[in-house]
């Protein structure tokens, strides 16, 4: 680190001394601003929150060394804190701009420092590697901008794996990394990742960047933008910064302007471009008419031409900051405006109408996630309406009418001469059977042609398309809140004549409809449409149908509606489409074949022919046009994972890594003090001695559970472990490759539960997972089902199943030995035993409780819980006694008597001859019974399973359903829920290698026995027998 580069000087009027400003950073808050100038060499810092619109204050400015050549990155907190990163060596400096006081990072030693941010809690976030001999460590630090002895004490501390490389932090705790051309986001915070884009071409770091908020992630690759939605979890419009026609058509939609503007930030230059420029000087001219309206604009400035100059803009506040004669200005945009862009006529000119019809649905999805928030201000405030009422905004009236169970719409425009001339009709129907009128509630306009229409059946937004002169329906939510005490249309028409009365019926209404809105918009976007928008509005299910992101969002649901509703079209037609989306793009339209997997249940029911057809279409696919062999351990057949990279938390750690710090500091003074460092390795290295055998596994458990690091490496421990051991064990465990073939199961969220949850509800009844509900043999008739399964039972399942035999193998022995004779035994042993046994048994009894409440009719079939009623079937005389003695009954003692069940087992019946069989019937029948079971029944059962053994298939099938059943047992009672939305053991996409020889093989086998489906992929179906070398006529 450098020394004395911060050098304060005093606040003056020319910041900068009027050199350029060459970078801009707002604080996670948006309180407080740092302007940077190369030329300069000087910091300067602006007051945000003081000012609510015009030029900012200059607080202070500091100068910084002329060693530092290059100013990588520069990040500020709302409490004033700066950070920068500078030079090639990514040294970090860290300043309070309050007092002028410098701090350090607690483990600040040979950090090569290459990212950091400020997040909304006020913590800093640095991305660094750590140099040592044995590599470089890639370590998220977390750290408290509270000091302790001048720095900043480390958190939390995580690690990403060798093979993804950082692109950036956002302040929501969210990573966002690169790996096999493939783009992810990682919450820090919950470990979640999500793949949010794969690039065909190979991705260069330096050339992607990222803009996010709640809501869009906003990737910028070489020249294109690809705007994703989190919500959807899918990439939704893809932009060319070059295509002045694609730009043309997005700005169109004034209410897309705050995400158009934010993206100015991902690129370094759009000078070149006209319509950026274009949209710059339009900006510029309506920021100045503002301050000019409201008496903020200097003298100086009237009338004169302004430059075109940078301009931050911060999508959160809606506000923007712009550069002019090197003080920055503050501005409050109007964001639904339309800009006046040069050359727009031959622009519209040059658009294909199939295409911009398209865009315009895509662009009025996302217009509808921009103005959420303010749609749910609209509710808050809505009131009562006539039946008819009207709205004028600029050249266009809307006409809204309601008539019984149908709401008309009408647009009209205005000519040259004044009048209003009707340009569109819309009447909606609702199939509304015996329902009591429809209401008006509320009406908004937008100025991007949407009109939002509240009313008793529910919400409703139209958008009006002034290019084909139509109106379409793009978002409905029904609710009846007549089912909610709400008075009816008939009700508030016979209180007209009393006012007193009129005005409480209104109040109680809107106050029901406020309260009913209230719970149902509860998150950062519109609900799901439900069963009753499907069943009351056809058009609405056309809608839907005919539109990518609407479908997409409300494809499970109409999905399900139109299972329930028997409309096997439908049902066709949804699943069409699903397959149509996926093949339009492989690699990142995958998540609409969740649609089906999601309701696999209801499928299941209704037409399991469905999940047949699914398993056959979508055997042995992968998320890519073209598949990949690669030389893997000849062991991973059928090894099922997940491609998205994990987090490694190593905040249990921290102790230990401060203790190698430690040792790292006096290490690099070892000259001064090498008597003190040869006692510390001589103590180490007794203690190693002594606890050499238990050390390898010792240091595995830790190592494992993340209780040790390997960031620094400066003692024996740590040499003899990470070095020694592990290289070791790595070497020797080294298999034999062979050539393997990736597949992707193509069950897409099959696995995962809902995300919002109750605890306690969660504990007494869980909610399932399509995986839990659907036991279908198609499904495991395959390798994909086979992959899913191996993935489940190796992550977690073998890991309980034993915990659980274990937990009664306890319970039968603490019981077995109770039963002990008393001369044999401790009485005060046996009494703790017995309590032992009584609270494993009131454990085991609370997850059969729970298995009733869940499925009473489930567990009532199944035969083997019959077993717990035997006491009550089985004669009440436990004994059968002779006065014994040690010749004639070897069951006087527990060891003797097992030794005697051995005997029986082998034939030999003696320990039982000195009972009377004549006397003793019911010694009989268990002689009998025991001899059938063991001898007749159990050993011709072990038979027939080895020739079932030969019927791989059939047996396989079986073992997989069976081994499925015991997974959904293990996960809905005996996961805890946090644990049931563990990402690492709930993937939304599995993957799974296969042998390539076993692959022709099977794939031989399914062409010869007609298994061999082609109907949903034939070009990826027929590019693996390319790939695997396999000539296939489908017609001989």
């Amino acid at each position: 680190m450098s020394h004395d580069v911060i050098i304060p000087v005093e606040t003056t009027d020319n910041p900068h001394n009027g050199r350029p400003i060459t970078k801009i950073e707002l604080s996670p808050k948006s309180q407080y601003l740092v302007t940077y100038s190369e030329e300069d060499h000087t910091i300067v810092g602006w007051n945000v929150k003081d000012i609510d619109e015009g030029k900012l204050k200059l607080d202070i400015s500091v100068k910084i060394s002329d060693t530092i050549k290059n100013l990588n990155q520069m990040r500020i907190s709302d409490d004033k804190k700066l950070v920068y990163i500078y030079n090639d060596n990514k040294s970090i400096e860290i300043i309070d701009l309050n007092n002028d006081q410098k701090f350090e990072l607690y483990f600040c030693k040979h950090l090569t420092s290459y990212y950091c941010v400020f997040n909304l809690k006020d913590e800093f976030i640095l991305y660094s590697d750590i140099n040592h001999s044995a590599g470089d460590n890639k370590i998220i630090w977390i750290c408290s901008t509270q000091t302790k002895n001048n720095k900043w004490t480390c958190k939390k501390i995580y690690m990403i794996s060798d093979d993804v490389e950082l692109l950036s932090i956002s302040k929501y705790d969210k990573l966002y990394l690169i790996s096999n051309d493939c783009i992810y986001e990682l919450n820090i915070l919950t470990g979640k990742s999500m793949k949010i884009f794969v690039n065909k071409n190979e991705l260069e770091a330096e050339n992607v960047k990222i803009l996010c908020n709640e809501i869009f992630i906003c990737l910028k690759i070489d020249d294109k933008i690809i705007i994703y939605s989190v919500e959807l979890g899918n990439p939704i419009v893809s932009l060319d910064i070059n295509n002045d026609t694609q730009l043309y058509n997005f700005m169109k939609h004034p209410g897309l302007n705050p995400l158009l503007l934010s993206l100015f930030s991902l690129f370094d230059d759009v000078s070149s471009s006209e319509i950026w420029n274009s949209i710059m000087e339009d900006f510029w001219k309506e920021f100045l008419k503002q301050l000019k309206e409201n008496n903020k604009l200097p003298n100086e400035y009237n009338g004169k031409k302004l430059p075109i100059l940078p301009i931050l803009f911060d999508y959160t506040t809606k506000y923007a900051f712009g550069i002019l004669d090197g003080f920055i200005w503050k501005i409050k945009f109007k964001f639904d405006k339309r800009f006046s862009l040069k050359h727009s006529n031959e622009l519209n000119g040059e658009n294909d109408e199939s295409w911009n019809v398209k865009c315009d649905y895509t662009y009025e999805y996302l217009s509808i996630l921009l103005y959420t928030d303010t749609i749910y201000a609209f509710i808050k405030k809505a009131k009562s309406y006539k039946d008819e009422h009207e709205l004028i905004q600029d050249l266009i009236k809307w006409k809204i009418k309601i008539e019984n169970e149908k709401i008309k719409l009408e647009v009209l425009n205005k000519d040259e001469s004044g009048e209003w001339n009707s340009i569109i009709t819309r009447i909606e129907n609702f199939n509304i059977i015996k329902r009591k009128g429809i209401i008006l509630r509320g009406i908004k306009l937008y100025n991007n042609g949407d009109i939002v229409i509240l009313t008793t059946i529910g919400l409703l937004i139209y958008h009006l398309n002034e290019n084909n002169k139509s109106i379409f329906l793009k978002y409905f939510y029904f609710t009846d809140l007549y089912l909610k005490n709400s008075p009816t249309k008939q009700d508030i028409a016979k209180y007209q004549e009393d006012e007193e009365k009129y005005k409480q019926t209104i109040k109680k209404c809107m106050n029901i409809l406020r309260y009913h809105y209230k719970k149902v918009f509860l998150n950062s976007t519109l609900p799901i449409s439900n069963y009753n928008s499907f069943k009351s509005n056809d058009e609405w299910v056309s809608f839907v149908i005919d539109n990518k992101e609407s479908l997409l969002k409300n494809g499970v649901e109409l999905l399900k509606f139109a299972i329930k509703e028997h409309n096997l079209e439908l049902v066709e037609d949804i699943y069409k489409k699903c397959i149509s989306y996926f093949k339009q793009d492989l690699r990142n339209n995958k998540i609409f074949l969740s649609i089906v997997t999601s309701t696999s249940q209801i499928l299941n029911e209704y037409y399991p022919e469905y999940i047949s057809k699914y398993s056959s279409e979508t055997t042995m696919i992968i998320d890519s046009p073209l598949y990949n062999i690669e030389y893997q351990s000849n062991d991973l057949h059928l090894y099922s994972f997940s491609q998205n990279p994990q987090l490694f938390n190593l905040s249990q750690s921290i102790l230990w890594t401060k203790y190698q710090h430690s040792l790292f500091i006096i290490t690099e003074k070892r000259k001064k003090k090498s008597i003190v460092i040869t006692i510390l390795f001589a103590i180490q290295l007794l203690i190693l001695l002594l606890m050499l055998p238990i050390f390898i596994p010792t240091f595995f458990i830790l190592s494992k559970y993340y209780f040790i690091n390997d960031i620094y490496r400066n003692d024996i421990f740590s040499g003899v472990y990470f070095d020694k051991v592990l290289k070791f064990l790595k070497i020797s465990s080294k298999h034999i490759s062979i050539p393997t073939i990736t597949f992707m199961v193509p069950y897409i969220k099959f696995v995962n539960y809902p995300q919002d949850y109750k605890w306690v509800w969660e504990l007494i009844r869980p909610q399932p997972s399509p995986f839990t509900e659907t036991i279908n043999r198609e499904i495991y008739k395959t390798w994909t089902g086979e992959a899913l399964i191996n993935f489940k039972w190796n992550t977690y399942g073998k890991y309980y199943y034993a915990i659980i035999w274990i937990g009664f193998i306890a319970l039968l022995g603490c019981f077995t030995i109770v039963a002990i004779p008393q001369q044999h035994i401790d009485i005060t042993i046996q009494k703790q035993l017995l309590i032992t046994s009584i609270i494993l048994g009131f454990i085991h009894l609370s997850f059969e409780i729970r298995q009733i409440i869940y499925n009473p009719i489930k567990w009532i079939r199944d035969i083997w819980n019959l077993f717990v009623f035997n006491n009550e079937i089985t004669d009440p005389n436990q004994f059968m006694m002779e006065q014994p003695n040690e010749n004639t009954n070897m069951f006087t003692d527990y060891g003797t008597s097992l030794f005697a069940m051995y005997l029986f087992l082998t034939g030999d019946s003696s320990v039982l001859s000195n009972w009377s069989y004549k006397n003793n019937p019911p010694l009989v029948i268990l002689m009998v019974s025991f001899s059938f079971l063991i001898v007749v029944y159990l050993m011709n059962l072990f038979i027939g399973l080895l020739n079932m053994a030969i019927e791989k298939d059939k047996d396989r099938v079986s073992y997989l359903i069976q081994k499925a059943e015991i997974l959904a047992e293990i996960e809905l009672f005996y996961l805890l829920p946090y644990q049931r939305r563990w990402q690492t053991w709930f993937p939304e996409v599995i993957y799974y290698y296969a042998n390539v020889d076993k692959t022709r093989e099977k794939v031989k086998q399914m062409i010869s026995n007609g298994k061999w489906n082609t109907d949903g992929f034939p070009e990826l179906k027929q590019e693996l027998l390319n790939k695997l070398n396999i000539q296939n006529n489908p017609v001989n």
